[in-house]
């Protein structure tokens, strides 16, 4: 049995040319003892004996129809996965079976996607609350209530964000940006700084502001361009530039990338006030003071830094019945606008952005 990805290789020809196959495969799913599934179903299965997935994880998988909440029979044959072989269905919280540890039998009462497990550690409840992930990547989620969003022409992806029993799912916004800590690694890599500390002491003038901007496309574009063809791109280099200068320029260049798919989701469904944020550059002064400037919103880094591990120890103390909410937010970092004008900031970096497009074949 061969699977192929056609977001990846949408020629025929490369289809053809970069077949997965399983041996033996095809004959166990015509016995029905194939089994297909994400690595949840495959780890309750080995640790619990039940197979079965979540609808947040399902929806990952590009097979879901978020619509009806059932695998998808066109987006499987599209993708050559024999649908009968796929998991069963579930809520995010529930019993998934128990795993034996020495005689003892410990539940299993959550399954959810890391990125939203970190949402759900962030306190994101209500529509309107969003947050963004600073890791190798910049990963976005805002929440938009129990209605699929309209997405058509943003960039931006529908999303399912989780669904508890007896409740309507809850849907959201999802984007990211491709190269955060990875572009200020590889500057690190290059010789622009060598201590995580040397990004923290910048002129108070933004770089973008003297004309000197950084398109962090090192991987290409994410949300909303999606556009692998683009490259990363320094603009407005000059003989009086220094590494400092460069490196606050790449803090900016992330800053205004997050800013532009957080101003897209607005367009949708409106934020919050506040936007929650973890990872890496969370705690960057400057960057959070540059990136709150931009959208005129708080940015607030929890004291708690392992959201996505406090996001998974909720939702399982929410599947053992146990109610009454936990505050998440307590003791936040917040960062306020503090009354720069950036007025035409975000044009700016646009316009550049444009031409960091269609450099690499």
């Amino acid at each position: 049995m061969t699977f192929t990805d056609q977001r990846i290789f949408p020629n025929k020809t490369a289809r053809k040319n970069h077949r997965i196959t399983v041996v033996g495969a095809k004959s166990l799913a015509d016995k029905n003892k194939l089994r297909i599934g994400t690595m949840d179903a495959f780890f309750l299965d080995r640790l619990c004996g039940v197979y079965v997935t979540d609808y947040n994880s399902a929806s990952r998988t590009s097979l879901l129809n978020i619509h009806t909440l059932q695998w998808d029979e066109q987006l499987c044959e599209i993708f050559g996965v024999p649908i009968h072989c796929l998991p069963p269905l579930r809520d995010n919280i529930g019993d998934f079976g128990a795993i034996n540890l020495d005689g003892h039998l410990p539940p299993v009462t959550a399954i959810i996607v890391d990125q939203f497990a970190g949402t759900f550690g962030h306190g994101c409840r209500e529509k309107g609350d969003a947050k963004i992930t600073f890791g190798t990547g910049a990963f976005l989620q805002a929440l938009t209530g129990t209605e699929i969003p309209q997405t058509h022409d943003s960039g931006l992806l529908p999303t399912l964000c989780w669904k508890f029993p007896n409740e309507k799912p809850v849907f959201g916004l999802d984007g990211g940006v491709y190269n955060a800590a990875s572009a200020i690694n590889w500057a690190r890599k290059i010789g622009l700084f060598e201590q995580f500390d040397e990004l923290s002491d910048f002129r108070d003038e933004p770089a973008i502001k003297r004309g000197l901007a950084f398109v962090p496309a090192l991987s290409g574009l994410g949300c909303p361009y999606w556009d692998r063809s683009a490259a990363g791109l320094w603009a407005g280099l000059s003989l009086d530039t220094d590494k400092k200068d460069m490196m606050q320029s790449v803090l900016e260049g992330i800053a205004a990338r997050s800013a532009e798919v957080i101003l897209a989701m607005e367009k949708i469904s409106p934020l919050g006030q506040s936007i929650s944020v973890d990872g890496g550059l969370s705690s960057n002064h400057y960057f959070k003071q540059f990136l709150a400037n931009l959208l005129q919103k708080n940015i607030e880094a929890p004291a708690n830094r392992e959201v996505t591990a406090l996001g998974a120890a909720l939702l399982t103390r929410k599947g053992l019945g146990i109610s009454h909410e936990v505050i998440v937010r307590r003791n936040s970092t917040v960062t306020q606008p503090n009354g720069t004008c950036m007025q035409g900031v975000i044009d700016q970096y646009r316009d550049i952005i444009a031409r960091s497009r269609q450099l690499r074949h």
